[in-house]
């Protein structure tokens, strides 16, 4: 079976030797489980791709991977970064596994105090439409900050 590419992030303390796993996030997205329908309907259907593949045909395990830098605002206990969702793995065949969405903003907040930690993931198209082109530093500022958790998290895609 090829492996599927999926990257874990997570921050380490050094006091405590303690690692928060910000990525993939213990509680499903709208994002994220929009991929996994959609994966799970492709799959209904197409046993004879799975083998031919070698894929597992499970939903919940699709590629994902980091796009770029990480960026961090310690002041605040922030962190942003871009995942990609896009299909990866090379396939055999005219059938093609439907592709994720490319550029999913993920920002979070109070990682430094894990039972308060906060995420929200939107696609940066809408980030931008919502927030302004900003880089990932500047979407840590506390200003941008307050827009971006003070928002109800999007809707399902």
């Amino acid at each position: 079976m090829l492996p599927c590419i999926r990257p874990k992030i997570a921050l380490h303390d050094l006091r405590t030797k303690h690692d928060l796993t910000l990525f993939p996030p213990k509680q499903e997205s709208p994002i994220r489980q929009a991929r996994t329908q959609r994966l799970e309907s492709f799959y209904q259907g197409h046993e004879e791709w799975c083998n031919k593949n070698n894929d597992p045909c499970d939903p919940a395990y699709f590629d994902s991977a980091l796009e770029g830098a990480v960026a961090t605002n310690e002041k605040e206990q922030a962190v942003a970064f871009l995942i990609s969702y896009e299909q990866i793995q090379l396939v055999q065949g005219e059938v093609e596994k439907p592709d994720g969405p490319k550029d999913v903003l993920l920002v979070y907040r109070r990682v430094g105090e894990e039972a308060k930690l906060e995420y929200r993931e939107m696609l940066l198209g809408d980030a931008k439409a919502r927030f302004g082109d900003r880089s990932l530093e500047n979407l840590l500022k506390p200003e941008a900050l307050q827009k971006i958790f003070k928002e109800e998290p999007a809707p399902r895609p």
